[in-house]
């Protein structure tokens, strides 16, 4: 919010600015990591709901 009141520009142009790739630096991995274990941790969840659901209906 306060980079809005300072450059006076709407908030997706800045959330665009301060997520947006640049060349040259390794960004790149950091958000593929990110991705990676969010995409793990949604497995992990779904695998630990459907093992309760089984236990509880045998």
């Amino acid at each position: 919010m306060f980079d809005l009141y300072l450059y006076n520009q709407p908030l997706l142009t800045i959330v665009k600015a301060n997520v947006s790739f640049q060349r040259g630096t390794s960004q790149w991995m950091i958000y593929s990591v990110l991705l990676v274990g969010f995409c793990y941790s949604i497995g992990v969840d779904y695998r630990v709901r459907k093992n309760k659901k089984t236990s509880k209906s045998s």
